[in-house]
């Protein structure tokens, strides 16, 4: 079987990163060559329970800053660190399904990937059985041209597959991309004809609801406009239209992406991922149900 390594960026995560580490150190195990943790300058008892984990578990790795330096560049301090080809990021608030990485590898060494991902996220609030909603991708290959056309991609759940010489050839996650560093790391990889492929299977379990990476920077900073720098290398690539929408919109494009994709120069709009909401679907299956009694009554 394929190893993997895995890593987890960690900052202030006392509350989450012991039941995060410990659905890929049991739940995954039969898969992993190492699990490498980057505590990120925590002033928290983040570190502690790293410690304790990594007495445990010999198989665990932690590498601490000595100052805080941010998502992008605790990702690729941990990614330098692996001795595997394949590595799965896994952040510290999220949880992985048991047996999941094992199907994923495997899937991502059947088709030759550079970049693999679960074809599902199921959100979380507090308990993992309080799934809220759902992400989910469109399985095959995923392009460049899908990766613009919605903000349902891969690269914004943060937490897939990726091959460390792909890593190498696009120079890893960027610096000061903020908390669209897995976000842009997807990006280069899709532009730089890097292969991306969606599960027809499998999810992980994100949580929200919390005071987040995400959440604590799109309060200090403007999410579209950090995303134009990061793209705006790529613009050339699409139709005037886009272009002129991402370049003058105050960075509204990003919130909009989804009822104006992007499109690439003389082709139709890819297929970006879709937003299931749980709560809907069992309703709708309840009035489903309640229709076919009534008139199984009659």
């Amino acid at each position: 079987m394929k190893k993997v390594s895995v890593i987890i960026p960690a900052f202030n995560c006392a509350a989450t990163v012991k039941e995060t580490a410990l659905s890929v150190l049991e739940g995954n195990n039969e898969a992993l060559a190492e699990l490498v943790i980057v505590d990120d300058k925590s002033t928290d008892k983040t570190l502690s329970i790293l410690r304790a984990l990594e007495t445990k578990f010999p198989i665990v790795k932690i590498i601490c800053h000595e100052q805080n330096l941010g998502g992008a560049s605790a990702r690729n301090t941990a990614v330098k660190n692996c001795v595997e080809d394949y590595i799965f990021c896994l952040d510290s608030d999220n949880i992985l399904a048991p047996g999941s990485l094992s199907r994923l590898v495997a899937f991502a060494k059947e088709n030759d990937a550079d970049v693999a991902s679960f074809r599902e996220l199921h959100y979380f609030k507090g308990s993992q059985n309080n799934v809220t909603h759902l992400w989910r991708f469109p399985s095959g290959q995923f392009c460049f041209a899908d990766y613009v056309a919605g903000s349902v991609v891969p690269g914004a759940s943060g937490n897939y597959l990726f091959r460390k010489s792909a890593w190498e050839d696009v120079g890893g996650y960027r610096p000061r991309s903020g908390a669209l560093d897995s976000w842009v790391f997807g990006l280069d990889l899709v532009a730089n004809q890097k292969k991306m492929y969606v599960s027809p299977e499998g999810y992980y379990l994100h949580r929200y609801d919390l005071n987040s990476y995400w959440v604590r920077e799109s309060k200090i900073q403007n999410m579209g406009l950090l995303a134009l720098q990061h793209i705006k290398k790529y613009l050339d690539r699409m139709d005037q239209d886009s272009q002129l929408r991402v370049v003058n919109s105050g960075g509204n494009w990003f919130d909009r992406i989804d009822r104006e994709p992007l499109r690439l120069s003389g082709m139709v709009v890819g297929r970006a991922g879709v937003v299931i909401n749980k709560s809907l679907t069992r309703r709708l299956r309840h009035a489903v149900s309640e229709i076919f009694s009534t008139l199984d009554g009659k």
